[in-house]
């Protein structure tokens, strides 16, 4: 994780990891959070929200978070 609370891989690069999309997630606003049964679902539910809530919006996924950008690259390349 950098110093900014954003999750990185190894190289440094923010959403480069390998991830394991069929993993539990649970996106998080404010301070309500929705347990998703994959990340592939928690992303999907990020982005049915409102473009204000997204920018605030995190998903947790094996003790990492993401924000922003970073949930958006986490879109499954098939």
């Amino acid at each position: 994780m950098s110093q900014n609370g954003s999750a990185t891989s190894q190289n440094g690069s923010a959403g480069e990891a390998k991830i394991d999309h069929s993993v539990p997630a649970i996106l998080r606003h404010a301070d309500r959070f929705w347990p998703c049964p994959t990340l592939d679902d928690a992303v999907a539910a990020w982005h049915v929200l409102p473009i204000e809530m997204r920018e605030s919006a995190s998903i947790e996924v094996d003790g990492a978070v993401y924000r922003g950008q970073e949930i958006a690259n986490l879109q499954r390349k098939h």
